[in-house]
């Protein structure tokens, strides 16, 4: 589980469901899980009830969810006659959202590039680890998103200029943020105060670009 951008090991939550029969060959090759452990596993019933007292209402995060969102779903309604109400983030959408220069498209690229390590690829609980890391750098990127965007708008004001940040855009080198002027305020008042949001952001160099709707 990750709370407040931490990873809790202690709270986690693994099982496997007792299977009438054991997968293919492939499929076990693919997810490590043995044919023994399959029809080993503990009852589906009573884990699934567990699987859910654990969720509780937190969001499920994964990455390409909707195979997950299928699986666990799928198990749930044959076992229990119902499906998880717990609300699904997606990493493949996200981290696009959040990192639109990149052309990164497999999990296995963004962890190349988070360098994370993935202990056993298709192991539940090593993938489950990743994805936990792949979220504590999205929620530190959004946060940092967000701060800067509330401390552009504070500073600006601070120098008697109404504005709202609506869109901020991270790239390797340089970040975009688009901001929309209050009524009355030209775009050459942001303009010539470029140097000294630098100052008051702490950073070298800021660019501001005048652009005309449309």
């Amino acid at each position: 589980a990750v709370e407040r951008g931490t990873i809790d090991l202690a709270h986690c939550f693994e099982v496997v469901l007792r299977q009438p029969e054991s997968s293919s060959h492939d499929n076990i090759l693919v997810h490590r899980i043995g044919g023994q452990r399959q029809l080993g596993g503990q009852d589906p019933a009573d884990s699934l009830l567990r699987f859910l007292e654990y969720v509780g209402h937190c969001p499920l995060v994964a990455y390409r969810a909707e195979f997950d969102q299928t699986m666990i779903d799928r198990a749930l309604d044959e076992t229990l006659g119902t499906i998880s109400q717990s609300s699904w983030l997606d990493l493949a959408e996200l981290l696009p959202a959040l990192y639109p220069s990149n052309e990164n498209k497999t999990m296995d690229d963004w962890l190349a590039t988070m360098n994370i390590r993935m202990l056993a690829r298709h192991d539940a609980l090593a993938d489950a680890l990743a994805t936990a890391q792949m979220l504590q750098v999205c929620l530190h990127q959004a946060e940092t998103l967000e701060m800067t965007s509330r401390l552009i708008e504070k500073k600006l004001k601070d120098f008697g200029v109404e504005v709202r940040v609506v869109a901020a855009s991270p790239g390797p080198v340089i970040t975009r943020y688009e901001i929309e002027p209050a009524v009355g305020v030209k775009g050459s008042q942001i303009v010539n105060l470029a140097k000294d949001l630098a100052r008051a952001l702490s950073l070298v160099s800021i660019r501001v670009v005048e652009t005309i709707p449309g």
